[in-house]
């Protein structure tokens, strides 16, 4: 309810017209949308393209199998491992981060080996794996941080304490 309070106050105030078939709308990618993501994110959360994004910080973990998805749902009841389809997502997680490892929300599937998976559930439809990478025995992905600020994702076993993100949909 509060939400729509909100989405209806900043289209009101961003101008926004009906659309052509008589319904009002907000695009996803408007300047009013952006603001009312980032307004529905809790407290120290990072909103980007309609997701909220947190990262640990200083505070790191064993990935240790479903570790990482109990761990974000007690950040926040609704989030979950973060997920990053497409280099923008990676540039702007990079953005947060001051550690040279996060942990993000892809694992090695159990059975398949060459199979990799997101938490969430979503496809992976995009990779950054850096050069030679993923390698054979690890089975969690992080994102790595290089010297130039650039990143890719790289794969370690997944007992080692790194820190993480979790993301959520406002």
């Amino acid at each position: 309810m509060k939400l729509t309070v909100l989405l209806a106050v900043l289209v009101a105030a961003a101008g926004c017209t009906a659309a052509n078939d008589g319904r009002d709308s907000l695009r996803a990618d408007s300047p009013a949308a952006a603001a009312a993501a980032a307004a529905a994110c809790p407290t120290d959360w990072h909103e980007h393209a309609g997701t909220c994004y947190w990262w640990s910080g200083g505070y790191v973990l064993a990935y240790g199998g479903d570790n990482l998805v109990g761990v974000c749902s007690q950040v926040h009841a609704s989030a979950e491992p973060v997920s990053s389809h497409d280099h923008a997502t990676d540039a702007f997680l990079l953005s947060l981060v001051w550690t040279a490892q996060t942990w993000l929300g892809l694992r090695q599937h159990a059975v398949n080996r060459d199979d990799w998976f997101w938490e969430d559930g979503s496809p992976v439809d995009y990779t950054n794996w850096g050069q030679n990478e993923p390698w054979k025995g690890d089975h969690c992905a992080y994102l790595g941080k290089l010297g130039d600020g650039s990143g890719v994702w790289e794969s370690l076993n997944c007992d080692r304490y790194v820190s993480y993100f979790c993301q959520l949909q406002p």
